[in-house]
């Protein structure tokens, strides 16, 4: 599904970039909910404009509840909870990816407008942004599991033999 990283940014650990990617996804879901929500509500939008921006506030609320749910299991290093965020943020760049390359594909068909050329940019650098930030948590979701499985296989290791030497 993602990349396997080892870092976040060739510099930074897995834990605290899924930690700092979990807080910036909060503010900006949460600034994007406040801006089209009350953008769909203004009277003297057209109604072609409200239902975009009703799209996207409920989008921007998808990515809130699951950005929720990465900080609750980025800070408590419970896996699960990380798992509805790459899957959100995946498919979200995918369907950004493939918005930009319809773009892409009227402005070389011969539509010429500078709001389709300029969201095309943004939606391919945000959908490769929304893929690689999903490649981190998956990651760290890794990580998490690994963790645990090590830890519980000591676990065993120690009343294994703990319950030898008692034994004996």
């Amino acid at each position: 599904m993602c990349l396997p990283l080892a870092t976040c940014c060739f510099c930074i650990s897995l834990d605290v970039g899924s930690k700092i990617i979990s807080i910036l996804n909060l503010v900006f879901s949460t600034l994007t909910v406040v801006v089209y929500g009350s953008a769909a509500l203004l009277p003297h939008v057209a109604e072609s404009r409200r239902v975009v921006y009703a799209a996207v506030a409920a989008a921007a609320m998808l990515h809130l509840l699951a950005g929720a749910a990465l900080a609750y299991g980025t800070c408590r290093k419970k896996p699960s909870y990380l798992l509805p965020w790459a899957i959100v943020a995946c498919v979200s760049g995918a369907a950004l990816t493939g918005l930009a390359v319809l773009g892409a594909a009227l402005l070389v068909t011969g539509v010429r407008n500078t709001e389709v050329s300029t969201m095309v940019s943004v939606y391919f650098v945000q959908g490769v942004m929304l893929y690689y930030l999903s490649s981190v948590v998956s990651s760290r979701r890794q990580e998490i599991i690994r963790e645990d499985s090590t830890e519980s296989a000591e676990r065993l290791m120690r009343r294994y033999h703990g319950a030898y030497k008692f034994a004996v």
